[in-house]
């Protein structure tokens, strides 16, 4: 028989003596049911921050697409959508797309 102190702790902080029953159903990958690809998941990426940045400031990356700060920018971009890329898809990147730099 449970002891009232006990009975008033576990409605305090919401537990209790049961035992829960846990699943092995693996988790699904993938919320969508596809496969993304790394390379799908980049282009996503870079052609929506192009598009967005097209609709900003429109001259903008023409006039100053080939100064070293820039270029640094876009560099530091594509590695961390690679890096993004690798958790959304489930793989590593292959030589080809380890090569794959934005210009």
């Amino acid at each position: 028989m449970e002891d009232v102190d006990d009975v008033l702790e576990q409605e305090e902080f919401g537990y209790s003596n049961e035992v829960e029953e846990t699943t092995t159903e693996a988790p699904v990958a993938d919320p969508f049911g596809e496969t993304i690809s790394t390379i799908s998941c980049k282009d996503g990426f870079l052609s929506t921050l192009e598009d967005l940045l097209n609709y900003v400031a429109a001259g903008w990356k023409y006039h100053v697409s080939n100064t070293d700060g820039v270029k640094q920018a876009w560099f530091k971009l594509d590695n961390a959508t690679s890096r993004i890329c690798q958790h959304i898809g489930g793989l590593k990147n292959s030589r080809a797309e380890q090569q794959f730099v934005f210009v």
